[in-house]
């Protein structure tokens, strides 16, 4: 952990030296006029790299985040994983309802919304002038392209480039190691989300895509929604062997798992499952492996160490 806090922390420095010039942007329409299109097909027209962002999704806050860009945010989501980070900021309500008015009063010049957000919502934005710009950010590849799109939005690309950089590096830190892996050797793994009733992760978000790349083998990559919900039956057939347990359905936070291990073997169903039986249940921060953003690196090399710890050894217990 303290290696990727020292990694985020000059991530943070590095932007930071870039948020201060004007960076030559190719999407320049003019003099200082800059011209993007966002994944609902809007195309946003700005004079001027944005001062007073306001952002309406986790996401999308820790790529300005860590593109250095923290004194142009003047709000943000209610909803942020790291509230040490953004103390300070005005909160402008939910991810899905964001309060209109709050954000108005903020005068923003920009706005970044996710596709989540609410149509209604987003169309009374537009409709009041507010210069909203949509991110859909579901996999690596959105990734890649959102923290492209969002350096050349704010004039940094320089610190975008190289953020993707470091982004790629880590994962191919572990792909390297997990690419060549037999099927034979990738362990069944399933994402508890909730307990009751049982939700998982299916195909179509980043926990199903880090799942494969971190070396395992998701027992519900046959689900038919990203998020579904699971039957018991069918997770004591599919039998995984490994358990990684989001931070929603469990509380109590990283250092109490071994108390929840505890509970689950001591429960008559649960204690069928080889994970349970092997005691290789795991906490793992959702925020850092559910949301797409820079932190998958960190939440890609915790899994695989769950997974692997015969390729990845470690000193700590990978909770």
């Amino acid at each position: 952990m303290k290696r990727h806090a020292t990694i985020l922390l000059t991530v943070l420095l590095i932007g930071a030296a870039s948020c201060g010039g004007r960076a030559p942007n190719t999407n320049d329409v003019g003099d200082g006029l800059i011209e993007e299109t966002d994944v609902l097909g809007h195309r946003l027209r700005l004079d001027a790299y944005p001062k007073r962002i306001v952002s309406t999704a986790p996401s999308n806050t820790e790529i300005v985040l860590q593109l250095g860009c923290r004194d142009r945010l003047v709000g943000i989501t209610q909803y942020y994983g790291y509230p040490e980070l953004v103390e300070g900021i005005p909160q402008v309500g939910g991810y899905y309802d964001p309060s209109i008015e709050t954000i108005m009063a903020l005068k923003p010049d920009l706005v970044l919304v996710a596709r989540g957000v609410s149509q209604e919502i987003l169309g009374k934005m537009r409709e009041f002038g507010l210069p909203v710009f949509c991110l859909d950010t579901e996999d690596l590849d959105d990734l890649y392209r959102d923290i492209a799109t969002v350096g050349r939005l704010l004039g940094t690309q320089e610190a975008a480039t190289a953020l993707v950089e470091r982004v790629r590096a880590g994962i191919a830190e572990v792909t390297t190691k997990t690419s060549a892996l037999a099927e034979a050797q990738r362990p069944r793994v399933f994402w508890l989300g909730q307990e009751e009733p049982l939700q998982t992760a299916g195909p179509g978000n980043m926990i199903h895509t880090l799942f494969e790349l971190a070396g395992g083998v998701n027992v519900a990559a046959d689900a038919r929604k990203p998020w579904p919900a699971y039957s018991f039956e069918t997770l004591l057939v599919k039998d995984p062997q490994v358990i990684i347990v989001g931070t929603e359905a469990h509380t109590g936070g990283a250092h109490s798992a071994n108390e929840l291990l505890r509970r689950l073997r001591a429960d008559p169903t649960w204690s069928k499952i080889s994970a349970v039986k092997d005691g290789r249940v795991y906490v793992v921060p959702t925020d850092l492996i559910g949301q797409p953003t820079p932190r998958v690196v960190e939440g890609l090399d915790r899994l695989a160490r769950c997974f692997h710890p015969e390729l990845f050894p470690q000193t700590n217990d990978p909770d």
